[in-house]
């Protein structure tokens, strides 16, 4: 009997699937998204599942390997993939700002949401964020609007009746 096991060679239990990768470089897996490397977007992929993790290939290349999650509608990103994309366009290091920051301690949270109480702007807390292991100067909100000087003919009813009264002197309505 020993003998037959140990002649046996172990069996590759992945299933294999074609997958293509979306717009965000992300593949769907029983409603699950996945990422690959961001260069890979829009590309078709081979995918290898397997119970416990998904390998995802492009051209016999292994690209990605995630742990495979049997939640419903979670994203699970590798921290290095959208590292390219990031580097190209600042705009999408900015929405990856606030995420980052939430995801550094259970205490980023409460800060982020002190720094809304202060009501600053979406910039300047991005900003903050961003430079989070450097001294910075403190951020100044701005100051409130003042408002609107009212036209000239709504100044009010008094001004205008002593404006009147002045005029007049003594022929003056009361």
């Amino acid at each position: 009997m020993d003998n037959l096991r140990s002649a046996v060679l172990p069996y590759d239990v992945g299933v294999i699937q074609s997958a293509r990768a979306n717009y965000q470089f992300r593949v769907t897996v029983d409603t699950n998204t996945y990422s690959v490397p961001a260069e890979y977007a829009g590309a078709a992929l081979t995918l290898k599942l397997y119970p416990d993790l998904l390998c995802l290939y492009h051209q016999d290349r292994l690209i990605a390997r995630h742990v495979r999650s049997y939640d419903r509608r979670r994203d699970f990103e590798h921290p290095d993939h959208p590292k390219a994309l990031l580097q190209q366009r600042r705009r999408a290091r900015d929405q990856k700002l606030l995420p980052r920051l939430l995801s550094l301690t259970p205490k980023a949270e409460r800060f982020y949401q002190g720094l809304d109480k202060r009501r600053l702007i979406v910039a300047q807390r991005i900003n903050l964020s961003s430079h989070l292991g450097e001294p910075r100067r403190p951020v100044v909100p701005p100051p409130p609007a003042k408002s609107p000087r009212p036209p000239h003919n709504q100044i009010g009813r008094f001004t205008a009746f002593s404006d009147r009264r002045r005029h007049f002197g003594s022929f003056a309505f009361s």
